[in-house]
């Protein structure tokens, strides 16, 4: 489950992946042969819509800020108490709250209406997060309110229910937090799970089948993402791609040339492809000849020292076949002089077609 658009057939720069994918048994197969238990699903009547707010997205899922602020806007905390009588009274439950401030708070009500509850987060010592899960284990504590904690690793069986009250667009974390209720216990007949958000509908249930693969997801076209020329798919630049301002498409491999515009008034990013390479195009930054870069850098000096434009030093160059500069030489060549990867293709090609060079 990545959030950056890319599979694992293929890597970074056209470098082949994984060929196969083995999948393991899928929850229903797990709940059929009793190493998970069934679930029940409910939600109240008043949801948080959250795919409909306009949030933007951090990391593959909804900004903290926007996120928490939605949350307290619209879910009432009376409701929250009022659904867990309902679906969930007496079971061992864990609450996913939108942020620490929020679980916290949550947990003050719930222990103003007789509910015993506890609050949970990183920055709670050692000591004191184990008294209060061994205390929500022997059921002393009902309602166990965390932000970040109880998702991924925790393996306590008694968990009976999940309260969601933060949405999510990650089905990582959404299938991590029902997961801590589906272990099975004694007298364990079924999980109870109640989202207060639309995370529901817009994810996947965990009995769900899921058409696993290597191949990449596209993800929605926006900011700080690039659509592929070719085949239209949408992905995330790596850092090394935005350095180089050079991407290749996960999904199709081409290679493009990409420019990073400046942000707007309202601080959105957006990139902007430039101009679509060779298939033969190859990024190779970093093994260059020394010496010839030694010779090329004394020319960069006396253009910049006669403030003679850039384009100089390229006419001084082609005029030095015995250079015999390579792709990557060239490549550093336009990084010295602070333009475009495509820019030392082409003029590479110039020089392989003008003077018949060796391209090795």
């Amino acid at each position: 489950m990545r959030t950056d658009g890319r599979g694992l057939r293929w890597l970074y720069s056209s470098t082949p992946g994984f060929e196969s994918l083995i999948c393991g048994p899928s929850v229903n197969q797990l709940i059929a042969a009793d190493y998970l238990v069934p679930f029940k699903l409910y939600a109240p009547a008043h949801i948080i819509h959250a795919s409909d707010a306009g949030l933007k997205t951090t990391a593959g899922d909804y900004n903290k800020a926007q996120l928490e602020n939605l949350v307290k806007k619209t879910l009432v905390v009376g409701d929250v108490i009022d659904t867990w009588k309902k679906h969930a009274c007496g079971r061992r439950t864990v609450l996913f709250a939108v942020s620490v401030d929020h679980s916290k708070e949550l947990a003050k009500a719930f222990r103003e209406t007789g509910i015993p509850a506890a609050h949970l987060d990183g920055d709670t010592p050692m000591s004191q997060r184990q008294d209060i899960l061994a205390e929500f284990t022997a059921g002393r504590v009902l309602v166990l309110c965390q932000h970040s904690i109880v998702t991924e690793g925790v393996d306590i069986p008694l968990i009976e229910a999940i309260q969601f009250s933060r949405p999510t667009k990650s089905l990582t974390i959404w299938f991590q937090a029902i997961g801590r209720s589906l272990r099975p216990a004694p007298g364990k007949t079924h999980a109870v799970i109640i989202d207060h958000t639309d995370t529901h509908l817009n994810l996947p249930w965990p009995d769900n089948e899921i058409p696993w693969s290597l191949d990449p997801i596209s993800l929605k076209p926006g900011p700080g993402v690039l659509q592929c020329p070719k085949c239209r798919h949408v992905f995330r630049p790596t850092p090394s791609e935005r350095e180089h301002n050079l991407a290749t498409c996960p999904a199709c491999q081409i290679k493009f040339i990409f420019v990073n515009k400046p942000r707007n008034k309202k601080g959105i990013e957006a990139l902007s492809i430039l101009e679509v390479l060779p298939a033969e195009f190859a990024e190779i930054i970093i093994e260059y000849n020394p010496l010839k870069l030694a010779m090329v850098q004394q020319i960069i000096n006396i253009q910049q020292e006669k403030g003679y434009q850039k384009g100089w030093v390229y006419h001084q160059l082609k005029d030095l076949p015995e250079l015999n500069l390579s792709l990557s030489d060239w490549q550093e060549v336009a990084r010295r002089l602070e333009y475009k990867p495509g820019w030392a293709w082409h003029k590479w090609q110039e020089m392989q077609e003008r003077y018949g060079l060796d391209s090795a």
